[in-house]
This record gives structure tokens, sequence and C-alpha cells, in this order.
């Protein structure tokens, strides 16, 4: 069960509004959305294409026949020994699949729970184990703040790593200097290990 609860004192969410108008059921919702499109950024494909040296098509149809992503984390570890890449972009690669799935249980946990709202509470369940069982908005929010940084870091080493000049430039130009693989590494093992 997902049970969205404010981080305010009082009422159903879809009671009270933020000082914005925004309504506190909607800002749920909102940070829900942002969770889960966050976590599509963090799709590992583009490393299984790399290491698997398939054409993209192939590489497609192979890595997206698995339906999960623990199998298809799988999938991506068990060749990564036998691509041939150098060590600094194997931990980087290593390193984020690793964090991707400490992450998962999370995602999850958000995709495939049942949404209620605090103050809404299905008689079947007793108050306190659904309210053990929610997730703050403000977890919601990390969470899908998690995902992106993930994600853009996955990114960075990717382009970096296949030398991919327009998102190089890119990112020279918003971060004014291109980070090592080394660096990313340390960006990707300062996250968290898991979410709340």
């Amino acid at each position: 069960m997902i049970r969205f609860v404010s981080a305010g004192i009082g009422g159903a969410l879809g009671m009270r509004k933020r000082p914005d108008g925004v309504s506190r059921k909607d800002t749920a919702y909102l940070a829900f959305g942002k969770a889960m499109a966050n976590w599509a950024l963090l799709e590992l494909f583009h490393w299984f294409q790399r290491v698997t040296f398939l054409k993209l098509p192939q590489a497609r149809r192979v890595f997206y026949a698995n339906k999960n992503f623990a199998a298809r984390a799988e999938m991506l570890r068990e060749v990564l020994p036998e691509s041939g890449l150098e060590a600094p972009e194997v931990a980087v690669i290593e390193a984020v699949v690793k964090r991707a799935a400490g992450f998962c249980t999370f995602r999850n946990s958000l995709a495939h729970g049942e949404v209620t709202f605090e103050g809404i509470v299905d008689p079947r369940y007793e108050y306190e184990e659904a309210l053990a069982r929610g997730y703050a908005v403000a977890d919601i929010e990390t969470a899908a703040n998690q995902f992106l940084a993930l994600a853009e870091i996955s990114r960075q080493a990717h382009a970096i790593a296949t030398d991919d000049g327009a998102a190089l430039i890119l990112q020279d130009y918003l971060d004014g200097h291109r980070p090592s693989l080394e660096t990313l590494l340390q960006r990707v093992l300062a996250l968290p290990k898991n979410l709340p």
C-alpha cells in the first residue's frame, strides 16, 4: 500500500491546499509522477548496448526481452566482465547498477502499491499498519531527486566513455568542466544505498 502522508498536521491530503493553491493530493501525485519519470531516465539500456557491442535494434530487443529491472541489471552484470572495457568505466557501470538496484525496492513499492491518502484508510487494514507503511510526500520527492541524480551521473559517464561529442559539449557548457570517470564514480558512491 502506498499511503501518502503529509508532513504537516491535520486532514486528508485532498482536503487542504498549499499556499500556491495546489491541493496536497495533487502535490502527492506530482511527486509520484516525478519519481516514476526520473526512474525511466535511469534505464541501463545504453550501457548494455555498449558492453555487448550489439547494433541498436538487436540490443534493444535482447535487453527489453526481460520485463523487470532486476533481470536486466543481472544481464548487464553478467556480460560486463567480457566487455573488454577499461577498469574506470567498468567501476562506474557496476556502481550505477548497484545503486539503482538499491533504489529499486522503493521504486517498485511506488509502481505496484495501493494508493491511499492520509485520512482515507481501507477499513480492512488496521490504521497503525497502514500508517507504518506510508510514505511522506517528502520521501517520494527525495527518491525522485536521487533517481535523477543517478541517471544524470550515468549519462555523463556514458557520454565520456563513448566520447559522445554532443553530450559532452552540453555537459561542459552546463558545468564548465568535464568530470573524470573517477569523479563520477565518487558521486555515485556518495548517493544513499537505499531509500526510505
